[in-house]
């Protein structure tokens, strides 16, 4: 007898289509989102304190003919000044001055896929346009984790042209790089004279490192928001609700660390179409 017809295959499900197989890649389809407006007073006071805060002055290079530098710093002055002044007793001085640091705002904005997950980004984006019209900084840097990809959208600009970008957030797509992300924006303050307050807006859930354990993971992105908090900063996380393991994981991993948690949650069923920025 004849061997029976070889059975078509089973199609596979739209589901199983959209599941990589691998677990850390990311999934390569964005979401959309839409920025709403997301008061959050707490957010904002947070904001408009931190970004008026003076911390203490640190010496810099000056000339002696400049004048209004702020007070000299004499032993800094002295140190700068042993090499040309040398053991004979040279007259030429090199001043050093205290001069008060730059309060600028740091934002790193993490519009990876999973943010769009309960409208997250879009509240986040919605509370940071808010937030940023009551701080006392003139100045804002912006770095966004979008697509896999880490890019500065804004270096010291106005705080109108990081409210525009924010409003023209469309998309959350792409790998939870924060670890990443975090390590990039520590090492610009520290190449900066800015120690001005720094806002973390994220779900914290930080994508694993090929063959990366979870714990692995967990304690990688710990220790690059320690180095961070270790500076003279003041830090603040925005972050969804707390539910299921995003309420073990964040706790955790700002455990013991001075870092301020502002919880976003969805607008109420009766918002209007006006909530939409």
């Amino acid at each position: 007898t004849a061997a029976p017809p070889p059975r078509p295959p089973k199609p596979q499900s739209s589901a199983a289509e959209a599941t990589p197989r691998n677990p850390t890649d990311a999934q390569p389809s964005p979401r959309p989102i839409v920025p709403t407006k997301a008061p959050q007073p707490t957010l904002q006071q947070w904001l408009r304190e931190m970004s008026h805060r003076r911390p203490p002055a640190t010496a810099t290079a000056g000339q002696r003919a400049v004048r209004s530098k702020g007070r000299i710093a004499w032993i800094s002055s002295l140190l700068a000044s042993l090499p040309t002044r040398g053991l004979g007793g040279g007259r030429r001085w090199h001043l050093r001055f205290f001069i008060p640091p730059r309060r600028d705002v740091w934002l790193f904005l993490d519009a990876s896929r999973s943010t769009a997950v309960g409208q997250f980004l879009g509240l986040a984006c919605g509370a940071m346009i808010e937030a940023i019209a009551h701080a006392r900084s003139p100045r804002f840097h912006l770095l966004v984790l979008q697509h896999g990809s880490l890019r500065w959208l804004a270096r010291r600009s106005t705080g109108a042209t990081v409210q525009g970008i924010l409003a023209t957030v469309s998309e959350a797509g792409g790998k939870s790089l924060i670890a990443e992300g975090l390590k990039e924006i520590h090492r610009a303050r520290l190449r900066s004279t800015s120690t001005g307050p720094f806002v973390v807006c994220s779900d914290g859930f930080a994508t694993p490192a090929a063959n990366e354990h979870s714990g692995n993971t967990f304690s990688r992105l710990r220790a690059a928001l320690g180095r961070i908090t270790r500076t003279p900063v003041s830090v603040a996380w925005v972050h969804p609700a707390a539910k299921r393991a995003l309420a073990d994981w964040l706790p955790r991993l700002c455990d013991g660390l001075p870092v301020s948690r502002f919880e976003l949650r969805l607008p109420e069923p009766g918002a209007s179409k006006a909530d939409v920025i």
